[in-house]
């Protein structure tokens, strides 16, 4: 099994040769004609490791599913995802935005007293409702 680190160098170095269609290759022969012809690309990897060393690493992480899913990528290598700390904060003040706007939003939707509040249909009635439950679906899952 190929060290951690030739892992890791592999998948940051691969990635975008193994997309797509490329992610379901296993076969030896196949990943090392990829290589091949990307050679230019990965050149500093060969020259580090070997060619030989480089395609078991990259079958060992096609094998499992590292190029074809972001999760498995997250799951082997957290280290490559964390946050900096420049993009926490970034993502803290973002979050703080998102949540001031929503309760912005809110006061402004709560009715002012002595107003009456015309029927609504039920959220749950409106998101068993075939159509736009599809729709937000679809939309939250980026189709």
């Amino acid at each position: 099994m190929p060290s951690d680190e030739l892992q890791e160098e592999v998948f940051l170095t691969c990635r975008t040769l193994f997309a797509g269609p490329n992610a379901q290759l296993r076969r030896p022969k196949k990943v090392r004609e990829v290589l091949q012809q990307h050679r230019h690309k990965i050149l500093p990897l060969v020259n580090k490791h070997g060619l030989d060393n480089i395609a078991d690493g990259a079958r060992h992480l096609l094998e499992k599913g590292v190029f074809e899913s972001n999760l498995r990528a997250k799951i082997q290598f957290p280290e490559l995802f964390q946050l900096t700390p420049a993009r926490g904060a970034q993502r803290t003040a973002s979050e703080n935005e998102a949540a001031r706007s929503e309760a912005e939003a809110l006061a402004e939707a709560e009715p002012i007293q002595g107003e009456e509040i015309e029927d609504r249909e039920p959220l749950n009635e409106i998101l068993t409702n075939g159509t736009l439950y599809h729709d937000i679906l679809s939309l939250i899952q980026g189709y």
